[in-house]
C-alpha cells in the first residue's frame, strides 16, 4: 500500500511538472440555441460557464499575453485563460459581448475578411444560415476592450493551397485587416486547425 502511495505521488508531481505552465484555451464559434450543431453553444450555457470561471477566480488574458509569457517570460494572472471566437458570427457581438463586459472578461474574435458581415456560405456542410459582425460591430469589439486577429480571407484548407493562395489567405489578408481596423494584426487562427510546413513558412513570412 505503501509503494502505491508513493507511486501516485510521482505520478501526480510528473502531471503537475508538465502541466502547470499550460493555459486553457476555450474555443467557441456561434453562441445560439442550435440543436445538433456541435460549434453553437446556447447564450444560458454560455453564462453558466463564465459564472464558473469568475467564482474559481478565473482570469481571461489575450494573445499578446500569453505570448509574451512564453516568449519573454512575462508574468501572467492567477488561473489564466484565453477565450476565442472562431469565425466572428454576429451572434458573438449580439450575445457573448454582454456577457463578457458583465463578467469583465476579455475575448479575441478571429473573422474571415471576405466574409465580413455576410452570411456564412462558406460552411457548405448543411449549416443554418446565419451571419457574421459588420464592420460596425467588429469596431466596436474592439472599443469595448476585446481583441480581433485574422482567420484568412476565405476559410480554406490552407494545407490543399499552393503558394500564391496562401500568401492571398495569409500575407494579403493581414495586411487588409490592419488597413480595416487600424491596428496591428500579429496572430492567426488556422482554419479547422490544418497546417504544414508550407503554411507555417508564408506565417513567417508575414511576421504573424
Amino acid at each position: 500500500m505503501y509503494i502505491l502511495f508513493i507511486i501516485l505521488i510521482i505520478i501526480l508531481s510528473i502531471l503537475y511538472l508538465k502541466f502547470k505552465n499550460y493555459v486553457p484555451i476555450l474555443m467557441y464559434h456561434r453562441i445560439a440555441n442550435i440543436p445538433g450543431d456541435r460549434n453553437a453553444l446556447p447564450k444560458e450555457k454560455f453564462a453558466e460557464q463564465l459564472e464558473y470561471l469568475s467564482t474559481h477566480n478565473y482570469h481571461t488574458i489575450t494573445p499578446e499575453q500569453l505570448y509574451n509569457h512564453f516568449v519573454n517570460k512575462t508574468k501572467l494572472p492567477k488561473n489564466p485563460i484565453l477565450l476565442t471566437f472562431d469565425d466572428g458570427y454576429q451572434d458573438n457581438y449580439l450575445e457573448a459581448l454582454p456577457l463578457l463586459k458583465k463578467y469583465n472578461m476579455t475575448a479575441v474574435v478571429f473573422p474571415i475578411y471576405n466574409w465580413i458581415g455576410k452570411p456564412n456560405k462558406w460552411e457548405n456542410f448543411g449549416k443554418q444560415e446565419t451571419t457574421t459582425m459588420n464592420l460596425t460591430e467588429l469596431k466596436s469589439w474592439l472599443n469595448h476592450g476585446l481583441d480581433i486577429q485574422p482567420h484568412t480571407a476565405d476559410h480554406p484548407f490552407l494545407t490543399q493551397c499552393n503558394e500564391e493562395k496562401l500568401n492571398l489567405e495569409i500575407i494579403d489578408t493581414k495586411t487588409k485587416f490592419e488597413k480595416l481596423l487600424d491596428k496591428p494584426m500579429d496572430y492567426l487562427c488556422y482554419p479547422y486547425g490544418f497546417f504544414n510546413q508550407q503554411v507555417i513558412n508564408i506565417v513567417k513570412k508575414s511576421k504573424l
